[in-house]
């Protein structure tokens, strides 16, 4: 066995689980805070050096992004989750087979998408929430964006599986290359050349194709095959089948939290831009939560299904309450924050002191509240790299279910702040439910783990 093979086997069954934990999720939780930062700074420079109408289309845009992006996900989960399986059963050939089954089948499907939407773009961007006076701001982001959509989901499932062979580093260096490149673009097109709307889009496409590029590049090296079909790697049905079923309860969830992006804006837009780019804000806020969230389940994942694939139960299960804890030592302190100093965040985004005004209430209630959320993100997360998509899928879908049935019926009675309070009301409830969730499953694993001692002979 290769020596580096051999060290990475070393650090997936040791016993200093927070270290262990934080090894794996920190260059997670940097890489995720890379790609957050796409959509970051195309706010900032547009909230700064454009205006709130501009703002406010980018809100529109997030749905249909996320539209596309929930079938992005789902290949990016399944394929991580199939790989690290396969990495703990030491079957190589199955984490290569999942790799090229995730890779081509997730660019397609995106593309798929996304070109649809772009042929019917003007149709979509009504339906989901825009105005007529953001409209134009809107198109001139999305006619660019949807053009790389199958690219930037190939990028994300070739970072994932740098990722998932334990090379949380290098993944996170790749995502930087692209996050800073995006950086530079932007001041370039959008404050030099005043291209505004297009000029972030042009940048982030280009950032997105970057690190398409240089994830493909270190994935070879990595693991030494040709990423295509071939009589040594056929398609497999059942493989792809099971990538999607790993994979969709991730994809579901964000596919409806599409649709609560669209609720939103169609119950905002009535008003004006200066509501709706304080929805936008409030969001990508949020998502710095999320981010922590998601890093911390990036480097839960492959230590869980690692060992879950060698039968270690018991650390499994201690896997996941160590990334609960350390996650909300994170999330609390952000939280805070979020609740103590509104204002300074939201002037970090935009001028406008109508916008900052009416995002103060929106942060409170959507942004202290996504605490309790990433416990949710957490639960589902960890049933996914153990192979338990039906409970996952469950999980997941509640939440944005939840949050659309609360802007349906607050709403009409409280406005704007019913939309927030729809957050907050499903946020809380369902960490709730998470929680019982995971009790349920860590007495299943213990069980499982009494059984397979007595199964052991002496």
């Amino acid at each position: 066995m290769p020596a580096s093979e051999e060290r990475r086997k070393q650090f997936l069954t040791a016993e200093n689980f927070p270290h262990l934990i934080l090894l794996y999720s920190i260059p997670a939780i940097i890489s995720g805070t890379v790609d957050m930062l796409y959509n970051i700074v195309d706010s900032i420079f547009i909230g700064h050096f454009v205006d709130a109408n501009a703002l406010a289309a980018i809100s529109v845009n997030i749905a249909i992004q996320a539209s596309f992006f929930a079938i992005g996900i789902l290949f990016i989960v399944g394929t991580n989750s199939n790989i690290s399986r396969a990495m703990g059963a030491n079957d190589i050939l199955k984490a290569r087979s999942a790799l090229v089954h995730g890779l081509f089948f997730g660019m397609i499907f995106t593309g798929i998408a996304a070109w649809t939407i772009l042929f019917n773009l003007d149709w979509v961007l009504i339906q989901v929430g825009s105005r007529p006076d953001i409209l134009q701001f809107s198109k001139d982001y999305a006619q660019i964006i949807l053009w790389v959509v199958p690219i930037n989901a190939g990028g994300l499932v070739l970072v994932g599986a740098i990722r998932a062979k334990g090379f949380t580093d290098l993944a996170m260096r790749v995502s930087l290359s692209g996050a800073f490149c995006n950086i530079v673009l932007d001041t370039l097109f959008i404050i030099v050349f005043g291209w505004g709307v297009k000029g972030a889009a042009l940048a982030t496409a280009m950032s997105q194709i970057l690190v398409f590029i240089f994830a493909l590049i270190f994935v070879y090296r990595l693991y030494q095959f040709p990423l295509r079909f071939s009589k040594e790697i056929p398609f497999q049905k059942d493989l792809l089948s099971n990538i999607i079923k790993i994979g969709l309860p991730t994809g579901f969830r964000i596919a409806i939290f599409s649709l609560t992006y669209i609720i939103g804006n169609r119950s905002l837009r009535d008003f004006g831009p200066d509501t709706m780019a304080a929805y936008s804000i409030t969001m990508r806020a949020g998502q710095i939560i999320m981010i922590f969230a998601s890093g911390m389940a990036a480097g839960m994942q492959p230590l869980i299904g690692y060992n879950y694939g060698a039968h270690h139960f018991s650390r499994v299960k201690k896997i996941i309450h160590t990334t609960i804890f350390l996650n909300l030592c994170f999330t609390i302190p952000i939280a805070i924050l979020f609740f103590i100093a509104p204002p300074f965040i939201f002037q970090i985004f935009t001028p406008s002191m109508e916008t900052v005004r009416i995002g103060q209430e929106a942060l409170r209630f959507i942004g202290t509240a996504t605490c309790a959320y990433s416990i949710v993100f957490l639960t589902t997360d960890a049933l996914q790299a153990m192979g338990f998509y039906k409970m996952a899928l469950w999980v997941s879908t509640s939440t944005p279910i939840i949050i659309c049935l609360g802007m349906l019926t607050f709403a009409p009675l409280f406005g704007r702040t019913g939309v927030w309070m729809a957050y907050t009301v499903a946020y809380t409830s369902l960490m709730l439910v998470a929680l019982i969730v995971l009790y349920r499953e860590g007495v299943k694993l213990d069980k499982k783990e009494l059984l397979q001692a007595s199964n052991t002979p002496l």
